[in-house]
């Protein structure tokens, strides 16, 4: 087996369909990384690996990252103990169906072939869908949880809130049907003070989004960004739904620009149609475009991303190909459609 992996072909060759997943379940550690290295690397080749060393080195660290398990325990996995005896018996029976092929007759095995070759790329047309909504979940719940343990900058504090806000919920609880100028306000010194307290927790919150948008364009453009390119290259987007069309449109020059490094520039071509409404939120808007009218790219194409994995998971642009990710119309008996519209009101 070739050792030199680009990340495209990785995705297509050695992402874990759901099947797949459910085999590996049941394990832990370096049995679940070794169990399902061997399942990828058997589908490929019809033969186990002989040594650890035959299996990519890019491809290890790719399945242990879907497996979450460290890519280090690939080491620990025994070659010699009867677990890998097991595994490979499992994935024989798996995959028993091959040698059944293999003895039909031309015209059935043909059928046969071509209808597994179907599912299977419903399969991982699924897989890759699922994959890309995973990524960007995983870009933004990361930027966050950093931004969280990062110890707090100094803003302007109103001492003693906790106690205030106590007091508060005390007045609140006695007195359930008072006017809050009557009953709140005492409770916390007075109007001005309260003010404070909403003026604080403002400051806090616009200042906590304003991290997390800094820190997501770093991790992005880092990291992130180079995984994305060919994963939605791999995908076939459709959409019947005008009012997602920003978002469809917007997915062009994105694809586009993901192929060029940053270092080409910051910016999109001034002659580029980039749709803003529909897809970059207000908050994102003075991070996305500058005071000259210059739309950037980083934070564009985040809102793009996470615009297009809403629009995914609300099943209102569907992917070709698919399975669970295709046009929810094709679920509808036939004629639906016809008999709805001529049903009495």
């Amino acid at each position: 087996m070739r050792q030199d992996w680009d990340p495209e072909d990785l995705i297509e060759v050695w992402t874990l369909l759901e099947d797949d997943m459910r085999r590996v379940r049941n394990k832990s550690g370096a049995t679940r990384l070794g169990f399902a290295l061997l399942l990828r690397f058997s589908e490929m080749e019809a033969r186990f690996p002989e040594s650890a060393k035959e299996v990519p080195a890019a491809a290890v660290v790719y399945v242990a990252q879907q497996v979450k398990v460290p890519a280090e325990a690939w080491a620990d996995y025994d070659w010699q103990s009867r677990a890998i005896q097991r595994h490979r018996g499992e994935i024989r029976a798996a995959y028993g169906f091959r040698a059944n092929l293999e003895r039909m007759k031309p015209p059935r095995h043909l059928t046969l072939l071509a209808t597994l070759c179907h599912v299977r790329q419903t399969e991982i047309t699924d897989s890759l869908v699922d994959l890309f909504i995973q990524l960007v979940l995983k870009i933004n719940t990361r930027a966050e949880r950093k931004v969280e343990k990062e110890p707090g900058a100094e803003l302007k504090k109103v001492r003693g809130k906790e106690a205030m806000l106590l007091r508060v919920a005390e007045a609140a609880l006695s007195e359930p049907s008072g006017t809050v100028r009557r009953v709140i306000f005492p409770a916390v010194g007075g109007e001005k003070t309260l003010k404070a307290l909403a003026a604080e927790a403002a400051a806090n919150e616009a200042r906590y989004k304003a991290r997390v948008r800094t820190v997501l364009r770093s991790s992005y453009s880092a990291h992130w960004r180079r995984m994305l390119s060919p994963l939605l290259r791999a995908l076939e987007l459709k959409c019947d739904n005008t009012a997602y069309r920003p978002v469809m449109d917007a997915i062009d020059p994105l694809k586009r620009y993901l192929e060029q490094p940053l270092k080409e520039g910051a910016f999109f071509d001034p002659a580029e149609t980039v749709p803003l409404e529909g897809v970059v939120p207000e908050q994102w808007r003075a991070a996305a475009v500058d005071d000259k009218g210059r739309v950037e790219r980083i934070p564009c194409e985040l809102c793009v991303l996470v615009s297009l994995r809403d629009a995914l998971r609300r099943r209102e642009i569907r992917v070709a190909g698919a399975n669970r990710w295709r046009n929810p119309e094709d679920d509808l008996p036939a004629g639906f459609e016809s008999e709805s519209a001529t049903a009495p009101a």
